[in-house]
């Protein structure tokens, strides 16, 4: 189809570091995919970020929100401020 710069109208792949296949693992796992969708096909604005959170559980269990980005880029902690908050973090660009 032309390579990925020709698809970005109508397709992105948000990768989820950590995640189990469907559901769980260390990753973020709660991502409000149909909100994004809908904001794309009925607004015409497509995805640039998409912030995902993981909630924790027990009692060691920590939450998190890292932003994610269209593939081939990934989230790189800044270096600076709370690393669990999705804000400390800039896309870098996979080579």
């Amino acid at each position: 189809m032309g390579g990925r710069a020709n698809t970005q109208d109508f397709l992105r792949l948000f990768m989820i570091p950590g995640m189990n296949h469907c559901m769980g693992g260390i990753g973020e796992m709660n991502v409000d995919w149909l909100g994004q969708l809908e904001t794309w096909v009925e607004n015409g604005k497509a995805p640039a970020t998409i912030i995902g959170t993981h909630t924790g559980r027990g009692q060691d269990a920590q939450t998190f929100t890292r932003p994610l980005y269209p593939y081939p880029a990934y989230a790189r902690y800044k270096g600076h401020g709370d690393p669990m908050k999705a804000e400390n973090f800039a896309p870098v660009q996979a080579r």
